[in-house]
């Protein structure tokens, strides 16, 4: 009887923490949590409220590009909503954006993933 009750609590406990994993994997991927970051932003003569798709590489380190255009890049603080780097991807994975340009207020591009 013991062993049976231990059993159900290691499957409640295992199943809880699967589930927690998933909801703050899926609560990333939403519009409810960000993360700034210092990008070199590559966009040609972009106004504030024009929107731009753009990309990004899958790299955690050195210097961060988001490719709007075929532009010399300029060092932005960026706000994304999504994740901007996997471990479990190839470097050359490619994320996709639809950027806003708000402002002149840091941060002043906004990206949703796509």
């Amino acid at each position: 009887m013991a062993q049976l009750s231990l059993v159900r609590c290691v499957i409640v406990v295992l199943g809880g923490g699967l589930l927690f994993l998933w909801f703050l994997g899926a609560l990333q991927r939403s519009e409810l949590v960000y993360q700034d970051k210092l990008m070199y932003v590559e966009a040609n003569d972009w106004v504030v409220g024009q929107n731009k798709i753009c990309t990004s590489r899958n790299v955690d380190l050195g210097r961060q590009t988001l490719a709007c255009d075929v532009a010399e890049g300029k060092a932005f603080e960026v706000r994304f909503y999504g994740e901007t780097h996997r471990d479990n991807k190839p470097v050359p994975t490619l994320f996709r954006w639809e950027c806003v340009r708000d402002s002149s207020a840091e941060p002043s591009i906004t990206c949703k993933a796509l």
